[in-house]
């Protein structure tokens, strides 16, 4: 018999639903304005003169589909997690071994370990890196252990052994692709570059006589056209080098960034003459890093930050950046923060421009 004031003992069924809602709230993730600086830094978009992935990307798999597995969208309604950081607890359940047996049937473990002996076989006839290789051979050994630790197992070993498929498929769309993308871009590069060069010798000759008078300014318009022809040459050599670096070197070209390689010598002829304007207004002190503080005038410094700026575009972004920085009113301490000067290289100082 129960005391009135009592309570009757629950069962593992309620005590798990009454405990659900404060696991949810222990692992919720972070509000968005708690995203660390760092994070938010890593959400910038490519570097332009290396369009498909990231250094620290290319020693991954690519394409191999994600960990984090939205969660069901009833938790989604209740304000809890929307990625699988309940996975560990929610997903990873034990298996039952009648439904084991009721699935998992010989011929499936047969089926299973044809496709791994097909796949070593692919491994050894389409994989020209040693590394990737090597990663391929570890992933479809654990698979194969696996299989021979049990049928419990069974979902462990199909996934190791579905990203090296994975992999092995996405190594031949990248090689077909490669063949029929890639040697028509190296021809159009070429063909810019070549353009850019007959610009710079047919211009040549009649440099002395292109001046612009603007008020009181004088504009060169040979240094602007020259500034823009360095930066059409950058972006033809970021191209070039970009094209290089992920047919060749890491082998993951993607055909959906050929746009990409068709406007960059297009994009650094006005980011060339970008440089020059900047530079022609002011707001760019060149300084010859020596003590007495001298100021290079000299159009050759316009000409190679052209060509970085066409080379690598996110430079440009950084440069339009402190120049809106220049018009921003920021607080007297902010202000000495940011006029302190830094360790290392740093971009030349700005200052506003005179008149």
């Amino acid at each position: 018999m129960i005391p009135q004031n009592s309570e009757a003992p629950k069962t593992g069924l309620e005590k798990s639903s009454a405990e659900f809602p404060k696991n949810l709230e222990s692992i919720a993730p972070e509000p968005a304005e708690k995203k660390s600086e760092e994070n938010i830094a890593n959400d910038h978009p490519m570097g332009a003169a290396e369009p498909i992935i990231s250094a620290e990307e290319g020693e991954t798999f690519t394409g191999v589909p994600v960990e984090k597995i939205p969660a069901p969208a009833a938790y989604a309604f209740e304000g809890g997690p929307t990625t699988s950081e309940l996975s560990q607890e929610l997903l990873n359940l034990p298996p039952d071994q009648l439904v084991l047996n009721l699935l998992i049937k010989s011929q499936y473990i047969e089926r299973f370990w044809l496709r791994t002996e097909e796949a070593q076989k692919r491994i050894n006839d389409e994989v020209d890196q040693l590394a990737l290789a090597n990663s391929l051979m570890n992933k479809l050994q654990q698979a194969r252990n696996y299989i021979l630790a049990g049928k419990e197992y069974i979902e462990e070993g199909e996934r190791l052994l579905s990203e090296v498929e994975h992999r092995l498929n996405f190594v031949q769309r990248v090689r077909k692709v490669a063949r029929s993308t890639a040697p028509w871009l190296l021809v159009y590069e070429l063909v810019w570059l070549a353009l850019l060069v007959a610009g710079f010798v047919v211009f040549l000759p009649y440099t002395p006589i292109f001046t612009l008078r603007a008020g009181a300014a004088t504009i060169q318009l040979d240094q602007l056209i020259y500034s823009m022809i360095w930066g059409g040459v950058g972006g033809v050599v970021g191209a070039l080098f970009a094209l290089w670096r992920h047919v060749s070197d890491q082998q993951d070209f993607d055909r959906q960034y050929t746009l990409w390689y068709i406007t960059s010598p297009i994009l650094g002829l006005p980011l060339g003459a970008f440089i020059f304007l900047v530079i022609q207004a002011g707001f760019f002190t060149l300084t010859a890093g020596s003590a007495d503080g001298q100021t290079i005038t000299s159009a050759l410094v316009i000409y190679v930050l052209a060509w970085v700026g066409g080379f690598k575009q996110n430079v440009i972004f950084d440069i339009t950046k402190r120049i809106l920085d220049v018009f921003r009113v920021q607080p007297e301490k902010g202000r000495e923060e940011a006029e302190k000067p830094e360790a290392g290289f740093t971009l030349p100082t700005l200052k506003p421009p005179a008149g």
